[in-house]
């Protein structure tokens, strides 16, 4: 391999290969030589099926794209970054498609146990250069460690009636047009944390396949079940189909009094949009409309803060 490089150096100019074809022919050789049995540099992760080198690869050009929500959503896949979302995705089985790991900036033991878990799984584990690594995400200082999983958005139909005696704390998170994917994001992880049931995204909100959500759920994404409705008669409709207590938001409900509030479970708590929140017709449909309260100069919380002071103070209702 050296022989040849010196010779295409001292090649007349018309004869230099453009550089990219150069790293993709060492990449050929070098994958070639690991399909045949070749040692590895130490520097590679054990089980990982080839080195990518070149943002011109294939198969990074299609995880490139996954960074696009309408390229994410046609495919029903989402790539993000990060140790514990990846690790977390994979505890369901057959979801992760591809583990991406980068030798030069993973830490040694967190590959050694990606790849652990990566081998029964089911998903490909790829090994790829810092450049290559860097393309593919947003994020300052990245672990090294990245994936492509499905993920599925379902109906209110995909939520299965449970026995009566499983509903005593039955939780479901409504969201009419939230417009943040952080937001969006938390608030999946706020839902998982107190085991609601789904969460329920309403009219336009938020793509949920945006890799800003996927990044702020830490995970919880692939652990929440995720429903679209588009219509918010058909919201209430439902909830009251299946003996929901539909509980609003607004800044002129009824005060809540820690505590002291009982809203009643099964539960569904329904928020609307960071800036206008629910539309007025909204509280002629739910059963309820509160508020937090709150004692300082602002009258406002971030969406994703009041969604976890809520669904902590129904935990501990009852």
């Amino acid at each position: 391999m050296a022989t040849g490089l010196l010779w295409m150096k001292q090649s007349p100019p018309k004869m230099v290969l453009p550089k990219v074809k150069v790293l993709v022919a060492l990449e050929r050789m070098y994958n070639q030589g690991r399909m045949n049995g070749e040692p590895r540099g130490r520097s590679f992760i054990e089980g990982a099926k080839m080195l990518i080198s070149s943002k011109q690869n294939r198969q990074v050009k299609e995880w490139r794209s996954l960074k696009r929500s309408e390229e994410a959503r046609r495919s029903g896949k989402v790539l993000f970054e990060g140790a514990h979302p990846v690790l977390q995705a994979l505890d369901h089985q057959g979801m992760v498609e591809k583990i991406i790991v980068c030798p030069e900036l993973a830490r040694p033991e967190t590959a050694l146990l990606v790849r652990k878990r990566a081998s029964t799984s089911g998903a490909d584990l790829v090994e790829v250069s810092q450049e290559v690594f860097d393309s593919i995400t947003d994020r300052d200082g990245p672990s090294g460690i990245a994936a492509v999983a499905r993920l599925k958005i379902g109906t209110l139909n995909d939520f299965i009636p449970i026995p009566a005696s499983d509903r005593t704390r039955e939780l479901y998170i409504a969201l009419w047009q939230i417009e943040s994917p952080g937001n969006l994001g938390t608030i999946i992880r706020t839902a998982n944390a107190f085991a609601a049931r789904g969460v329920i995204l309403g009219g336009d909100c938020v793509d949920p396949y945006n890799s800003k959500t996927v990044k702020a759920s830490m995970g919880a994404i692939f652990h929440t079940q995720l429903a679209h409705v588009q219509d918010l008669d058909a919201l209430t409709n439902w909830s009251r189909k299946f003996g929901c207590h539909l509980i609003g938001t607004s800044a002129h409900g009824e005060q809540i009094v820690p505590n002291e509030w009982e809203p009643g479970f099964p539960l569904m708590l329904l928020f609307g949009s960071e800036g206008s929140g629910l539309p007025a017709e909204a509280a002629s449909l739910v059963d309820g409309m509160v508020r937090i309260p709150m004692y300082g100069v602002n009258t406002s919380l971030n969406l994703s803060s009041a969604v976890a002071i809520l669904a902590y103070l129904a935990s501990c209702s009852g």
